[in-house]
């Protein structure tokens, strides 16, 4: 899986936009306020990025495309480590987003009462409720989601190794090739330390997505 591989940002820069080895979407662009740098590695060598909900890190180049303006299959994967404070209302984790982020797609998000939720632009109801146990636990915890293209329309969720739930993205519309990778959103952001963000053009399978989180030990890239 690692010939997939397009992007990739340890998160080890200490300061403006985030770098990596592979800049397939550009570089992560940070918001002006909310986000700082050089916070203790969560895995591995190397630093973390500390996000809080004002923070917002987007990728200087939008997404790839398949039958036209569509988003083709791919897998985003990373390491998060909460604040053990709960939000009061919810975490928006990422999202793909153009110059305004009101009208966001297959934006991620989770909240203490309905779990993890993926929602389409601004719409209010949940399109997709897997259960697990609280990500508030100041734990570090390994994140993979992968979208399966269009003759495998399936969002699946990935939590430290381990498949827990997934979605037909029927009802949800595709990022459009104009739409940036984001974390975060500027209002309610995950609150927290990101590191070792990765970008695949493929849809990993369960395997390789418990090969990369290695028992809590995984690297996306050998440094």
């Amino acid at each position: 899986y690692d010939g997939a591989l397009q992007s990739y940002w340890p998160c080890d820069d200490a300061a403006g936009p985030v770098s990596g080895g592979r800049l397939g979407l550009g570089v992560m662009e940070p918001s002006s306020s909310g986000v700082s740098y050089g916070s203790t590695a969560i895995i591995g060598t190397g630093t973390a990025i500390t996000l809080t909900k004002a923070g917002m890190l987007a990728s200087a180049k939008p997404g790839p495309t398949i039958g036209g303006a569509r988003l083709a299959r791919y897998t985003l994967g990373f390491w998060l480590q909460t604040s053990m404070a709960a939000p009061a209302a919810f975490w928006t984790i990422f999202g793909w987003h153009d110059s305004s982020v009101s009208t966001g797609r297959n934006i991620f998000s989770w909240t203490p009462s309905t779990g993890f939720r993926v929602i389409d632009g601004n719409a209010s109801s949940d399109l997709w409720n897997p259960t697990f146990s609280t990500i508030a636990d100041g734990a570090a915890h390994h994140w993979a989601v992968t979208y399966g293209g269009i003759n495998d329309a399936n969002y699946r969720l990935y939590f430290d190794g381990a498949a827990v739930g997934s979605v037909v993205s029927s009802t949800i519309t595709e990022p459009l090739d104009t739409r940036s990778l984001l974390f975060g959103d500027g209002t309610f952001g995950v609150d927290g330390d990101i590191s070792h963000l990765a970008y695949w053009e493929e849809s990993l399978s369960a395997a390789a997505v418990a090969e990369i989180y290695n028992s809590g030990s995984g690297r996306f890239l050998q440094p």
